[in-house]
């Protein structure tokens, strides 16, 4: 019995021992080993690692692409204009050793790297116009930023070491003018808008004019025109009427006066019509002769 709970004793031992000794790195995280303090290894690859139990302690840190949104700031323009800048940097962990000790943990990264970017963001803006951070020049401006804020987090940690981190992106979100001027600055913007639409509409309202003026032009020329073939084309018709009408008469002018003779009694003899005339009457020739031709008969 004695022997079964030294034993125990002993697997308990070394279990803690064992456990002690071993620690996982995660495909996501860092490590660093410190012994009281000092620094012993770290470790940037995944996998089971090892150390001395009870004296070393382990410091893990994500590696991981990591955000800070950058507190708006005021910053000024080289043409002396106020710009609220809004913007975030993106960052990871290279170095854990050196991270550790300059900036102890992501708590602190954060802010660290803020600044980092307001400080360049506010000399690139100074040496840019207004117009140069609010197009697409913009995506010039940040690599510019980006650059520079690089090279300072490699530059500024101890000793002038790294800070164990690297500036993987910088960008803008936004870029507004300060709420003090921005109403003006809006009035004026819609004061110029409306200004182009009124133009747009009086050029509208011109153009209008003058398809209206040339679309009557036409219209008129066109009737004109129509007018005018129409007329000769009468006026050739009529003409080769009255040549017709002429060879006619040429042919048998007693039958065309005959028949212009029934054309008029056709005009004034109707049943409910008077006509007092002389009896001998050229109209009345006809009328006449058949008379007197029925009578003989």
């Amino acid at each position: 019995m004695k022997y079964l709970i030294i034993g125990g004793i002993g697997l308990v031992v070394a279990l803690v021992i064992i456990s002690q000794s071993i620690f996982v790195v995660d495909s996501t995280e860092v490590a660093v080993v410190t012994r009281l303090g000092q620094f012993q290894n770290s470790h940037t690859s995944p996998g089971l690692k090892f150390k001395t139990p009870f004296v070393e302690s382990v410091r893990k840190f994500d590696n991981r692409l990591q955000r800070f949104d950058i507190p708006p700031a005021n910053f000024i323009t080289l043409d002396k204009k106020n710009l609220v800048i809004d913007a975030y940097a993106r960052y990871r962990i290279t170095d854990p050793l050196m991270f550790l000790q300059n900036l102890f943990d992501l708590n602190a990264a954060g802010p660290k790297v803020g600044d980092i970017v307001n400080s360049e963001l506010k000399k690139e803006v100074a040496s840019d116009n207004q117009s140069d951070i609010i197009s697409e020049t913009r995506q010039e401006v940040m690599a510019r930023v980006l650059a520079a804020a690089q090279l300072i987090a490699q530059t500024t940690g101890t000793n002038g070491t790294s800070l164990g981190i690297e500036i993987v992106d910088v960008r803008i979100k936004r870029a507004d003018f300060p709420v003090s001027i921005a109403e003006s600055v809006f009035a004026r913007m819609n004061a110029e808008r409306s200004r182009i639409a009124n133009s747009e509409r009086a050029e509208g309202e011109r153009t209008k004019l003058r398809v209206e003026s040339d679309a009557d032009r036409e219209v008129v020329e066109i009737l004109s025109a129509a007018n005018r073939d129409a007329l000769e084309i009468r006026g050739l018709a009529e003409g080769r009427a009255i040549e017709i009408f002429a060879e006619a008469l040429e042919r048998d002018p007693e039958f065309f006066r005959f028949l212009r003779s029934l054309e008029a009694y056709e005009v004034f003899l109707t049943n409910t019509d008077t006509l007092v005339m002389d009896s001998n009457a050229p109209l009345f020739e006809f009328l006449t002769s058949s008379t007197q031709d029925a009578e003989g008969q």
